[in-house]
């Protein structure tokens, strides 16, 4: 059966940077101002507010599915790292690849969102080169459940 348009919801595109949250939907925009507490993390009542101000924003009604919301991370709190692994099997590369982000992240990689590229390999495919993008979380979560709040499918 064939999707009606009318159901089909645009992408929305979010920035969160240290003090605001920049939303752009089709050609509308929207700034936000964040609040964070002691710890860094967004207090109860700015994610509150988001939500709030979002739904408002956003428009979306109960019956429509959830729209995906593409998200970017400002660079404070996120870390990279290019590291060489050898060459191994796809199982044995994962295990490999969590050991090394244990000796090279000051987390552990439960307590980070992490994901990974791959560079390269060397002529003899005996190493292989990654980028591996790491922040905590937590930030993450408030991100993430802020967004679901109000009716989106965040993607990082």
């Amino acid at each position: 059966m064939k999707e009606v348009a009318f159901m089909n919801s645009s992408p929305v595109y979010f920035e969160f940077s240290q003090t605001s949250l920049k939303a752009l939907k089709e050609n509308d925009g929207l700034e936000l101002p964040l609040e964070r507490g002691t710890n860094g993390r967004l207090t109860a009542g700015c994610k509150e507010q988001l939500i709030a101000a979002l739904q408002k924003f956003l428009g979306r009604k109960g019956w429509q599915p959830r729209a995906r919301a593409f998200c970017a991370i400002g660079a404070n709190g996120v870390s990279l790292r290019r590291l060489t692994l050898p060459a191994s099997a796809k199982e044995e590369f994962q295990r490999l690849l969590v050991l090394q982000i244990e000796n090279e992240f000051p987390l552990s990689p439960e307590e980070l969102a992490w994901g990974w590229h791959r560079l390269g390999s060397n002529g003899a495919t005996t190493k292989q080169e990654v980028l591996v993008a790491a922040v905590k979380k937590e930030v993450v979560e408030d991100y993430a459940n802020v967004l679901l709040g109000c009716g989106m499918n965040p993607v990082f």
